[in-house]
């Protein structure tokens, strides 16, 4: 649990080959602006992203396509699932 518990991290980039990331493990880690995931991701555990302050503010990037994204297993709640705006590689530039 808490893998970055309580650090003041701003940006975070997981490597290609992480396949989980668990529940909370961005606890009490409310400052963070941008998180990328890798293509290898596979499951994004139910608040996963738990700890960070304001996820709709918070850049997330997904380095597969949008078909990954949608495949991956998440079990997010209806709240998360409207606070949380992912880019995947093949979405059109902003």
């Amino acid at each position: 649990m808490g893998a970055f518990l309580e650090t003041y991290l701003v940006e975070v980039t997981f490597p290609e080959g992480v396949e989980q990331i668990d529940s909370d493990v961005f606890l009490f880690c409310g400052e963070i602006e941008k998180i990328v995931l890798p293509v290898s991701l596979k499951i994004l555990a139910p608040t996963a992203l738990t700890g960070v302050d304001d996820l709709s503010a918070c850049e997330i990037i997904y380095n597969g396509t949008r078909a990954q994204w949608d495949a991956l297993t998440k079990d997010w709640s209806e709240d998360e699932k409207a606070a949380i705006s992912v880019r995947c590689s093949d979405d059109p530039a902003a």
